[in-house]
């Protein structure tokens, strides 16, 4: 395949050959581009105004981040179905951001340690 149709770029690929990404058209949005072809727009999590993924695993499952209009993220796991979860920071509506995900759901990313500062640590999110 050489094209989903949409304007964006791919960020993750499956054993499968399911593919994660990033569009643009009105806004930012997240999407799976599945080896059959079709495309699944990925639904914007809570208080989101722009989405992005970063990987997908063997379950058609995505992580990835949301922003919000006052600019920050949290990490976001959606569902082979493109139902969305917010992950948990590490203070109370503290950023983070979802990097990969294992066949088992296990994320990794990471989550600022200050409401407003750059300093983050490593984060493995289980279920």
């Amino acid at each position: 395949m050489v094209a989903s149709g949409l304007l964006g770029h791919a960020t993750g690929i499956n054993d499968g050959g399911d593919v994660s990404g990033t569009y643009w058209d009105a806004r930012q949005g997240a999407f799976v581009w599945r080896a059959d072809g079709t495309v699944l727009h990925l639904a914007m999590p809570a208080g989101g105004e722009l989405a992005a993924t970063a990987a997908i695993n063997e379950s058609r499952h995505s992580v990835g981040w949301r922003s919000a209009v006052d600019g920050s993220t949290r990490a976001v796991y959606w569902s082979e179905f493109g139902t969305p979860r917010l992950l948990p920071g590490l203070l109370p509506g503290g950023r983070s951001e979802a990097r990969g995900v294992n066949r088992l759901g296990q994320t990794v990313g990471q989550a600022y340690t200050t409401a407003t500062g750059n300093d983050y640590l490593a984060v493995l999110w289980t279920y």
